[in-house]
């Protein structure tokens, strides 16, 4: 681990880490970003009701989903070239910034993808550099453009 070094706002910059067990961040407030390169994260990651200044996750293996019901981040939340098995749940959740999922690839097996019901995003939704999505998406999937 270590933290981000160039300019403002410093945060927390972790790479090549294999996080065994879920990374659990349900109702936490992480005031600074939190960007993971090339981690695995074994049982998925809860980031339900949890307020973030910047989400990011690149190049990251992502077994068990993302379980973001109410999540708040008040800039970006990136999902760069990340593979994520399992559901992405987004319900109700407020994005500032950008959501990017450029690269990504979301497979929810036999249940949805993504779940984004009731999903703000104050930016842009950026979906191209190869992103794909296996598995059921549901209607609010399909209004924002998270077909199969």
């Amino acid at each position: 681990m270590a933290l981000a070094e160039k300019g403002p706002p410093k945060g927390l910059r972790i790479t090549g880490a294999t996080i065994q067990g879920r990374l659990d961040f349900e109702g936490c407030t992480l005031p600074r970003p939190l960007l993971l390169g090339a981690c695995t994260i074994a049982d998925g990651i809860t980031l339900r009701r949890a307020t973030a200044m910047d989400l990011g996750f690149q190049v990251c293996p992502l077994i068990g989903g993302i379980e973001g019901g109410g999540l708040k981040v008040d800039n970006d939340l990136f999902l760069r070239r990340s593979t994520i098995t399992g559901r992405v749940f987004l319900a109700g959740a407020k994005i500032g910034g950008n959501l990017e999922c450029n690269g990504a690839t979301l497979d929810g097996g036999e249940g949805n993808a993504m779940n984004a019901d009731r999903l703000e995003v104050k930016g842009g939704v950026f979906l191209r550099d190869g992103f794909s999505a296996k598995g059921v998406a549901d209607q609010a999937c399909h209004d924002r453009g998270f077909g199969r």
